[in-house]
């Protein structure tokens, strides 16, 4: 077993980079635990579609934080937060490194403490402005931000339904602006010096390849019965995971709206995208990071960071 201190390994990067591979192979090797940053793997529900680890490698090293949520729920940053938060005091107890990989940023940020303490929605209250959606639209809801918080609502899209809802329930559930929640920040889970903070960046042709070949491994084993599940359960469009890229896409090649090859090329291009708004969040927001081409990667390397 790899001598390692008591410490945290962060590992960020693009959709396609690489990064659950590395995960699992560090923690193999220090015999850690990783816990998952990923917006869309948290989901029960579309294990294939989100590229979610194996149920053989979840077996074999401990994951945390995959597929812990039911399709129908909203999950903040703050929620994985403070799920994140039990899970690395129990590892740190235990004196085990934890492993904490994923590429939705707004999770990795709140480990530092970018995240203000903004108290915990009711459930009735989720629901009043999510039924009020339903029945009235998006509009009439962007017009009841402007009355109550008009600084807010000028600063959202009118169409962006789910800040608005967020907003509104903030407003309702405490009594103050969203904006002023966000210029209060939340304690730091991790010091920056006792963490070791990988970012992957391949170069842009073998990233796409990798996406490429991700979406074709996608088809090949039957996420077609992971969406028509989706579907049966009536899932809202307002809940986040309708709106994983692949959702639509296999959806519309279900309805006989796409063929095969639309599907693929449809999927391909939005990952693309995504994979370009990753780089470009974190090229603002992780710039400390030690950015790595997974080419010249060596696992070995990184332990002896963690060792030192």
């Amino acid at each position: 077993m790899n001598k390692v201190n008591n410490r945290t390994i962060l590992i960020a990067g693009p959709t396609g980079s690489g990064k659950s591979n590395l995960a699992i192979k560090i923690a193999q090797k220090c015999k850690g635990i990783i816990i998952n940053a990923d917006s869309m793997q948290i989901y029960k529900q579309l294990s294939i579609v989100t590229a979610r680890p194996s149920i053989e490698d979840e077996a074999n090293t401990p994951h945390f934080l995959y597929g812990n949520v039911d399709a129908n729920k909203r999950y903040s940053a703050g929620d994985w937060l403070e799920s994140a938060k039990d899970i690395i005091t129990f590892t740190e107890k235990l004196d085990l490194v934890t492993v904490i990989v994923g590429g939705t940023g707004l999770y990795f940020d709140s480990l530092f403490g970018s995240l203000s303490n903004i108290p915990g929605i009711s459930d009735k209250i989720r629901k009043k402005w999510l039924g009020i959606k339903n029945d009235m639209g998006s509009s009439y809801l962007y017009q009841q931000l402007l009355q109550l918080d008009p600084a807010v609502a000028a600063s959202l899209n009118p169409n962006d339904s789910n800040r608005i809802i967020r907003a509104l329930e903030v407003f309702e559930e405490t009594g103050i602006s969203i904006q002023e929640w966000r210029r209060s920040s939340g304690d730091k889970v991790i010091p920056s010096h006792n963490s070791v903070r990988i970012f992957l960046n391949p170069n842009k042709d073998c990233l796409h390849l990798n996406i490429r070949n991700r979406t074709n491994r996608m088809l090949q084993i039957d996420c077609i019965q992971e969406i028509e599940e989706l579907i049966k359960n009536n899932i809202s469009d307002e809940f986040p995971i309708m709106k994983a890229i692949g959702v639509s896409q296999l959806s519309a090649l279900i309805d006989g709206k796409f063929n095969k090859q639309e599907a693929i090329d449809s999927i391909n291009l939005l990952t693309k995208r995504y994979a370009k708004r990753q780089l470009t969040w974190a090229r603002k927001k992780m710039v400390d990071w030690e950015w790595i081409d997974p080419v010249d990667l060596r696992v070995e390397n990184i332990l002896s960071k963690i060792a030192q």
